[in-house]
């Protein structure tokens, strides 16, 4: 997909006729920001941002701020629906100024402005900027640097977007796997919280072992945590979670880490240019979301070359197994106490229950438990 720049261009400042009477946002809260002439939203893929000023000119460098088509809906379930990157926070800070953050980038801290937000007579928004350097600035859609004193005013205005779960504006899990039993998995790294749809559950990774990671399920995931999703079904529409504006949910104790970022982006002679921001994987001491050899949902070693944006991963010390299992607490507990005794039991073929039983030749039709299958400890889900 062809990358548009969101540049900052000088204006002249629109008449006061065209503001409503209520130009403020309801509070803060988390948005989706979508130009009202292009139907593009804007996505955050770069923590990078700046705007230098002087003599009533601008050089600004939004090149973090990545647009995406979503005007149709099935353009909007490809490109939007499922991406963290395209939910931002709005904050508050005096009466009409607001902070623009979303993943890892803070506008404020970036370029040391507030957006001023103000409300037009149909509803939409003009999001600026100003200072005595550089006068008025808005936040327009516009496909490269030009910056000059009059821009069409199609480009400034913005449909500001609260995240719900309508069709129009739902935000979903996009599964990254489906395991043996036709149930779909996907781990999420994102800045905002969430608490999972209907048919959907929540973890973080409390604990791990050399084989085994080990399940804790949150009724609500906080901003900014690494967590793993069992979906309800195959599509973000199916998957459609609830973004409250406020949280004080904590996770506690997580293993997982996440990655915001895999921005890759070049000059035109190849090397990388300075919006390139991505996190090389590494098989040693990395496992990724994937499918395990008995087909159950598993951390694995991947053949990737970054980590992608806003996905979890387990980090691991090097001397750990490619394939992590994911177990819940009572099954862990279960290992724990049994983990020295099976170890010294030789190994014998067949399926035995963990008192020595045998009961079969191989797992198939098995109940949900633990057993000893030739000489080794497995987890039937």
């Amino acid at each position: 997909m062809k990358k548009f720049i969101i540049s900052l261009a000088i204006v002249m400042l629109a008449p006061l006729s065209l503001l409503a009477q209520g130009n403020q946002l309801n509070g803060s809260g988390y948005y989706r920001v979508q130009n009202r002439d292009s139907k593009r939203y804007i996505s955050v893929v770069d923590n990078r941002a700046s705007i230098s000023a002087s003599s009533g000119a601008a050089d600004a460098d939004l090149e973090a701020l990545l647009m995406l088509q979503g005007k149709t809906d099935e353009l909007f379930e490809e490109n939007v629906a499922w991406n963290p990157a395209t939910i931002c926070r709005f904050e508050q800070v005096s009466s009409n100024q607001y902070n623009l953050s979303g993943l890892g980038l803070d506008l404020h801290e970036k370029t040391g402005y507030y957006l001023n937000v103000a409300k037009i007579a149909d509803g939409s928004y003009r999001l600026y900027g100003s200072t005595g350097g550089i006068g008025t600035a808005d936040l327009c859609d516009m496909p490269d640097y030009m910056l000059h004193p009059y821009v069409d005013k199609s480009k400034k205005y913005w449909w500001l977007r609260p995240i719900d779960q309508s069709d129009e504006q739902y935000f979903g899990i996009k599964p990254d796997v489906q395991d043996a039993d036709g149930t779909y998995w996907a781990t999420i790294y994102a800045a905002f919280p969430f608490k999972p749809g209907t048919g959907m559950k929540a973890y973080v990774i409390q604990k791990q072992s050399s084989n085994y990671a080990v399940l804790k399920e949150l009724e609500e995931v906080p901003a900014g945590e690494p967590a793993l999703v069992r979906c309800a079904g195959a599509t973000p529409k199916e998957n459609k979670v609830i973004v409250p504006n406020t949280s004080s949910a904590t996770a506690g104790e997580n293993v997982l880490e996440g990655n915001f970022f895999c921005n890759l982006t070049y000059t035109e002679s190849g090397t990388p240019d300075g919006h390139w921001h991505a996190t090389y994987y590494n098989p040693t001491t990395m496992r990724m979301l994937g499918i395990g050899a008995d087909g159950k949902v598993a951390f694995v070693k991947s053949n990737i070359s970054y980590l992608p944006a806003c996905k979890a991963y387990l980090p691991v010390k090097a001397s750990r197994a490619a394939e992590i299992q994911i177990v819940t607490e009572a099954e862990w507990e279960v290992l724990g106490v049994n983990t020295i005794e099976a170890e010294a039991t030789p190994a014998k073929t067949g399926v035995y229950t963990l008192s020595g039983q045998r009961i079969a030749d191989t797992t198939n039709g098995l109940s949900k438990g633990l057993y000893i299958v030739n000489g080794k400890k497995v987890i039937v889900k």
